[in-house]
């Protein structure tokens, strides 16, 4: 039609990311705050990995022993917009838009226990200190759904050295979240699955929330 145009945007995202148990800032700390004479392993032996004042940051890196975490991010966005300009009135245009946006994020945990060693070299003996104790296992999953609706009315035109102009709109905002977790204590390392982990000391949460808003200008 004539003065009629129709905008219409998507997009997504998808990313995946492996990582140690411990965070960046972790094992970054650890590192910068080991004494200068510090070794990662006692006697140059990896099965015994040196107990330090805070993190041993060659153990907390290395996932295998330590642990890991696995994020998946999921984002879908549209937007839609229609235009017109009305032809029988110079300077009127009706808009209507639309927004979608969708998140979710989800984090599988898995946190194993581990030992960190002193050595006694008069008595030839090694100490150990537990770490993560108990193991853990857990799922968090986060999601958001947000809409926009859009609705105005402007008027723009010139009358010799006059300028008229005037807006009327309308937006509504709406969203609703929803946010869970669940762990379990997990000392039988198989396909780490939570339903593989034991049933002692479960521990689980979850929350959901909506907003909304009206605005007419």
């Amino acid at each position: 039609a004539e003065g009629l145009s129709l905008d219409v945007n998507i997009s997504g995202m998808y990313d995946e990311k492996d990582s140690p148990y411990f965070s960046f800032y972790d094992i970054y700390y650890a590192a910068v705050t080991c004494l200068p004479d510090s070794v990662p392993y006692v006697n140059g032996d990896k099965d015994y990995p040196t107990w330090q004042s805070f993190l041993n940051p060659v153990v907390i890196a290395d996932a295998d022993r330590t642990g890991y975490q696995k994020t998946n991010n999921k984002h879908f966005l549209t937007n839609l917009s229609l235009t017109y300009d009305v032809p029988f009135l110079k300077g009127l245009q009706a808009k209507i838009m639309g927004s979608y946006q969708s998140y979710y994020t989800g984090t599988k945990s898995v946190a194993k226990e581990y030992k960190l060693y002193t050595y006694d070299s008069d008595s030839d003996t090694y100490s150990s200190v537990k770490k993560n104790s108990p193991s853990t296992i857990g799922n968090y999953l986060n999601n958001l759904d947000m809409l926009t609706l859009q609705a105005q009315m402007s008027y723009s035109n010139s009358f010799g050295k006059h300028n008229v102009s005037g807006l009327i709109a309308y937006e509504q905002h709406q969203s609703f979240g929803r946010v869970s977790g669940l762990s379990r204590e997990y000392s039988f390392f198989t396909k780490d699955q939570v339903d593989m982990a034991s049933l002692n000391n479960m521990k689980n949460n979850g929350m959901e929330s909506q907003t909304a808003s009206l605005s007419l200008i």
